[in-house]
């Protein structure tokens, strides 16, 4: 069993940067081929100055691959001849998601903390929800040939205006299963041709011919996030402008529902509906309605003259005080003070 650790090569000892997802430290017994002309931007994810490494032997076998590391994620493309099994050791230093696409061969992941695991096979592929810890994937010997992604959640909130939700953990669908748009990064329909690529390329040719396969990949890729985030955004308009009018309608006549129970009655997943009032509205479902709520009490207190503890039960707070609190913050000044104006 070959172990690897990941950290940065060029330090070879472990180094703690914020903004870095995993650490990778190869061992001494490798040696390298670094391409040293290439750094990472000093704000992305991963380590700063990590060159793309292209072939590396040992005595359990080679790896050749090609990386390609964006300010965003990293996707990397690699095949493997192994006498013996692989593990690689992982310890993610924030959330993640881990995505993977095993042409030939399989990998196994397992929790190091819980013992929780399970295995991709060829053909097949997944994502793993990642929470902080420490993680082993296990390379099984023989040919490997596959595609690696890894995600910080906050990048898929910020930027892909995607949660962890929006795929199934720990679960993995064969290329034109019903379930494949749920994994648009991963709906490679020339999986054999690619294989047989790698396979028939002499070993000079084959950095250079990963590295192709990468960039029309990431092409792709590019072009199926696209059609995949404006489907979503069709399908989810439609139940999000009902969502609305229910709020805007509802909220007068009493509390309105948890967001999780206006979910499930328009039938949205709780996370499609946030973004999609932030893409649509500017803001999340909840401060949407706390906006809501804030505007329907000052007309209650102005026009209504209700009293400031029937606002607050209308309103659906627990306590007077949390409804006087946030009703200061949003205007500036108290209920209290909009009550004593009534009296003048």
């Amino acid at each position: 069993m070959v172990t690897i650790i990941y950290c940065v090569p060029s330090i070879g000892k472990l180094l703690i940067v914020m903004k870095r997802i995993y650490t990778v430290k190869l061992p001494t017994s490798i040696a390298s081929a670094v391409d040293t002309t290439r750094t990472i931007p000093s704000n992305c994810f991963y380590p700063i100055n990590y060159g793309d490494i292209k072939h590396m032997q040992w005595a359990a076998g080679n790896i050749l691959r090609q990386r390609v590391i964006t300010y965003d994620f990293l996707m990397e493309c690699f095949e493997i001849h192994l006498q013996e099994d692989l593990g690689i050791e992982v310890a993610f230093t924030k959330p993640s998601l881990v995505f993977y696409y095993g042409f030939s061969g399989a990998m196994v992941c397992e929790n190091q903390e819980s013992g929780s695991s399970f295995t991709l096979s060829a053909g097949q592929y997944g994502a793993i929800n990642v929470p902080l810890g420490k993680y082993r994937l296990i390379l099984a010997r023989g040919l490997m040939a596959g595609l690696l992604y890894i995600f910080d959640t906050k990048y898929l909130d910020n930027v892909l205006k995607m949660a962890p939700s929006d795929f199934r953990a720990g679960s993995h669908f064969r290329i034109g299963s019903p379930d494949c748009h749920k994994f648009p990064f991963f709906v490679i329909e020339s999986i054999d041709q690619i294989l047989e690529q790698l396979r028939s390329t002499s070993l000079e040719q084959k950095s250079l011919s990963i590295k192709m396969i990468l960039i029309v990949l990431l092409k792709q890729y590019g072009e199926q996030l696209a059609r995949y985030k404006n489907r979503l955004i069709g399908e989810a308009f439609d139940k999000t402008m009902s969502a609305k009018k229910f709020i805007e309608t509802d909220i007068k006549s009493g509390p309105l529902p948890a967001v999780s129970e206006i979910s499930r009655r328009f039938r949205i997943h709780p996370d499609t509906l946030n973004r999609a009032f932030k893409s649509n509205f500017g803001v999340g479902i909840q401060k949407y309605i706390n906006q809501l709520k804030m505007q329907q009490a000052f007309l209650l207190l102005s026009q209504d003259k209700q009293p400031i503890v029937i606002v607050s039960e209308i309103m659906g707070y627990n306590s007077t005080s949390s409804f006087s609190t946030q009703f200061r913050s949003y205007y500036g000044f108290s209920p209290g003070q909009v009550a004593a104006k009534n009296k003048r």
